[in-house]
């Protein structure tokens, strides 16, 4: 039974610490009890002081009091045990806190640090601070702490922490501040340069002890080499062991092998190595963090680890390395397979076995909807008119299902993917029914650099607006989108002529329903200037001989296609689109050689609450008061003309899915009963869709 006086030193702990500092709530002390031995035992509070001087003043409390103490560092060397006291009814004094880089001597190459500073912060620091040295890291997590590492006597992969660390800042069982080495002298320059100091050295004293409190103290920081290696030798048959260990040890002891070297069996080397695999696939492979993960370990079975294998690192010049590496060879000739492994050399692995595979992106879609209309007027037809995707209405369909293969690399492109749904089934005309499975075929070369020729079937630039509701702020396309030109089957140069500006020219036949039969020769360019990142502007247009087959007269056409984007705020996203269109020789009665024309376009904007919400409204028109491209309305005696205006609200749980739930209301020219079956001039429309893209 305890008879110390807890209640009266938490009382004084939080007038020095303050109370957000002295922590003694049940949920936050039960994760300190944590363990992997399974051993109970209670945590009376958790101490959290930020300087060496609140620690003095714990220890000076916990004397007055008689209360147990336990020191940790982060409590995150998971390796090294756990932050459970060694006895039960124990204060934890956590040093997270203290996590101040004091000091980093490039000249003497060591880093002055507190308890609390992580193995990732120091890495950090160097880094971001150019300074041309590096950390002897362990192979534990990136936020454990140095100094408990240290303490413990870990082992980092180049050497142990025992002999690397100096000068030690104490607070001892009394309070009294201590400095170890030269340390005690005030102004020493040698502190952490010669760590044993004058006399009896002090050091291991507090090493896997809880003698005193160590507030900082200074650790080695490594040249980085002009030239390093790594070594992997793997043994057949664990009978080897023996003899393996024995060529080890002595190619130790001559220093052909420098630093730490770490020997598991298959089991340990998988563990270590499945990470380091799986974060270099990640850089080129697509899929979830459990399917990548289970690849890497099937990547190192594959690989066919020993029975027991040794990592050992080599550093120096050229010349050091290429006599170490002659013998290590001979020393385990015969015992074990030798690989080695440097920075040119993995970088060439690399491009030889994973470059064309990075080269190639893979994903899919699947989208669904259901499209509800609200007028109530009787419809002889599911199909709601003038509409590129979620085309039939009250009922739970699937727009597109696709799969997209892409091939990128300096100097060849290719893009393939095919598709299946409402969307495709409805957008192919009866003389292109194969553009009902394929959605785009095409591969080009690089000419010079930034001027490729692509060849196949070629997504037409006109317009802004899919099929695919995921690429779309708002999922249903416009009526002008539903009859600008498709995609075209030909030839495309394209150019970037500099970071803002950007264009090209195509030639081939079209395919979509306006086009449906007018496989004449087509010309488009398309340019695009971005003179802000937040602002651009894009004109397309599509000209050539509209007539259909074996026409004997022309129909020669061109249609134009002005796009503004502009994001004046971060959240905000303003989409314009103006299409205007001409065709000579329409056929159109009563003047049949007249040049006919339309023009369509819509206002859009986008407002993002955050990564998962955001909404959007836009207003469209389309009038194509000749004819050409909607067809004469008899009841009219006119072309199709609609206008009306939409809004969406959309969810993304995750970055690659998303629900929307959008209103829509469209009218047409009074008497032309455009909509129902030619029961009405309006529509009015609520549509789900939602969908997800890997």
């Amino acid at each position: 039974m305890n008879t110390y006086d807890l209640p009266a030193a938490l009382d004084a702990w939080r007038e020095t610490l303050g109370v957000d500092h002295v922590h003694v709530a049940h949920d936050f002390l039960r994760e300190f009890a944590k363990n992997a031995g399974g051993l109970a035992r209670t945590v009376c509070a958790v101490l959290r002081p930020a300087s060496t001087d609140e620690v003095r003043q714990i220890i000076h409390v916990a004397n007055q009091f008689s209360v147990p103490v336990h020191p940790i560092s982060c409590g995150k060397n998971w390796g090294m045990g756990s932050r459970l006291p060694v006895r039960a009814d124990t204060v934890v004094l956590d040093l997270g806190r203290m996590n101040r880089i004091r000091k980093v001597d490039v000249e003497q190459q060591y880093a002055l640090i507190e308890p609390g500073v992580t193995q990732a912060q120091l890495c950090t620091y160097l880094r971001e601070n150019n300074i041309p040295l590096r950390l002897n890291v362990t192979g534990s997590a990136a936020d454990t702490s140095i100094v408990g590492n240290a303490l413990e006597r870990g082992v980092g992969y180049l050497a142990s922490r025992v002999d690397e660390v100096s000068g030690f800042e104490v607070v001892l069982g009394n309070g009294a501040l201590l400095h170890t080495g030269f340390g005690h002298y005030p102004g020493a320059h040698m502190t952490h340069v010669y760590r044993h100091g004058i006399g009896p050295e002090l050091d291991g004293l507090f090493f896997q002890s809880n003698f005193g409190v160590i507030t900082a103290l200074g650790t080695a920081l490594l040249p980085i080499p002009v030239a390093q290696m790594v070594m992997v030798a793997r043994i057949d048959n664990a009978a080897k062991l023996g003899t393996f260990m024995t060529a080890l040890a002595a190619l130790r002891q001559r220093k052909i092998l420098p630093t730490v070297v770490h020997v598991g069996n298959r089991a340990r080397a998988e563990i270590a190595m499945a990470p380091l695999v799986y974060q270099e696939i990640k850089k080129w492979m697509r899929g979830n963090d459990l399917c990548l993960r289970r690849r890497a370990e099937q990547m190192l079975i594959d690989e066919g680890f020993g029975p027991w294998s040794a990592v050992g690192a080599i550093m120096g010049t050229p010349a050091q390395l290429r006599v170490a590496k002659k013998e290590i060879r001979r020393a385990l000739r015969g015992t074990a397979k030798v690989v080695f492994l440097n920075d040119s050399l993995l970088d060439a692995a690399k491009n030889q076995i994973f470059r064309r595979l990075n080269n190639f992106s893979f994903s899919f879609y699947v989208d669904a909807y259901y499209n509800m209309t609200l007028n109530g007027v009787q419809d002889t037809s599911n199909v709601v008119p003038f509409s590129s995707n979620c085309p039939l209405q009250d009922q739970i369909r699937m727009n597109v299902a696709a799969f997209e293969l892409g091939y990128n690399s300096d100097k060849v492109r290719g893009k393939f993917a095919i598709q299946y749904g409402d969307a495709p089934n409805l957008l192919a005309s009866p003389s292109s029914q194969w553009i009902k499975t394929i959605r785009q075929a095409n591969f080009g070369f690089s000419i010079v650099k930034d001027l490729w020729v692509d060849f196949g079937y070629i997504f037409n630039p006109v317009g802004c607006e899919s099929s695919w509701a995921v690429l779309n702020q708002i999922s249903f396309v416009t009526v002008g989108g539903y009859f600008e030109p498709g995609s075209v089957l030909g030839v495309r140069l394209s150019y970037k002529f500099s970071d803002k500006f950007r264009g090209g020219v195509m030639m081939g036949n079209p395919f979509s329903l306006a086009y449906s039969q007018k496989t004449h020769m087509t010309g488009i360019v398309f340019l695009t200037w971005q003179p802000r990142p937040n602002l651009s502007f894009t004109y397309n247009n599509f000209f050539g001989n509209n007539a259909i087959r074996n026409a004997e007269i022309n129909h020669n056409s061109l249609y134009n296609n002005i796009i503004v984007t502009y994001n004046p705020v971060k959240k905000v996203e303003l989409t314009g689109q103006f299409d205007f269109a001409f065709e000579a020789n329409s056929g159109m009665a009563p003047d049949t050689g007249k040049t006919a024309s339309m023009y369509s376009g819509f206002l859009q904007a986008c407002y993002r609450f955050n990564e998962h919400f955001a909404a959007s409204a836009r207003y469209e028109i389309f009038d194509d008061p000749d004819g050409f491209l909607s067809g004469v309305n008899a009841k009219t005696n006119r072309g199709l003309r609609t206008n009306g205006w939409s809004l969406s609200v959309e969810y993304k749980p995750v970055k690659s899915g998303y629900l929307r739930l959008a209103y829509r209301y469209l009218g047409s020219y009074p008497g032309s009963y455009a909509f129902h079956s030619g029961g009405s001039d309006q529509m009015q429309a609520l549509i789900f869709t939602t969908g997800m893209r890997f």
